[in-house]
């Protein structure tokens, strides 16, 4: 499957096949191949929580606005925001001299480089949200390849999922995406209307 086919292939699922099981080894194959998704200075400001019991995913939707979708699919994972995300600078940077990238001499500049945008709070927060949306986009992607199918959802209380999961501060959930085999009794509806790059595009100036 090309990306292309994977992007054509890929809807948003209202409803899935109750019964159906995901593993959690299928889960992290997924969730690996997404880590490749890119992010500023490779720093990955993401984690992941993953409802796959009945119970867990019973609780994620009390949070979520009571959508029967996260209890009928298979897994529901929830895509976690790391403020924290600047701490990583001295293993990326003793990747980035493993692999040739630049030298010990240079680690102590990265690092601060790195670090400096914990100077500016709002900005942590924007380049976790950004990056850990690219991340999303692609395991969507990898899960259709793999024969999965996703639904993004942005329908829920971020402060009551933080509560009942026990997020610590530093962490704060930006989307759900459920998982799972479409229900057969449900039939998907044409695609929607996808504006055209002559009605969005600007080159050069506005």
């Amino acid at each position: 499957m090309t990306v292309t086919e994977a992007l054509q292939a890929r809807r948003a699922i209202p409803s899935f096949e109750k019964g159906v099981s995901i593993t959690r080894e299928e889960i992290d194959t997924l969730i690996n191949r997404a880590c490749l998704a890119p992010s500023s200075m490779n720093l990955q400001p993401w984690d992941f929580l993953v409802c796959i019991t009945d119970e867990d995913k019973a609780r994620m939707q009390s949070v979520a606005m009571n959508q029967k979708k996260v209890s009928e699919a298979s897994a529901v994972l929830a895509v976690i925001c790391n403020l924290d995300f600047p701490d990583h600078a001295a293993a990326v940077a003793d990747s980035n001299i493993a692999n040739g990238y630049f030298g010990e001499d240079r680690k102590a500049g990265f690092i601060t480089n790195a670090t400096a945008i914990k100077a500016n709070p709002q900005a942590v927060r924007e380049e976790a949200i950004r990056s850990s949306n690219l991340w999303a986009m692609a395991f969507m992607l990898v899960a259709i390849e793999a024969g999965w199918h996703t639904g993004p959802m942005g329908g829920f209380v971020a402060e009551d999922l933080s509560k009942e999961f026990g997020l610590p501060p530093s962490r704060f959930p930006v989307l759900l995406i459920t998982i799972g085999r479409p229900n057969p009794e449900i039939k998907l509806l044409p695609r929607g209307i996808r504006f055209s790059s002559a009605e969005l595009t600007h080159y050069g100036n506005w």
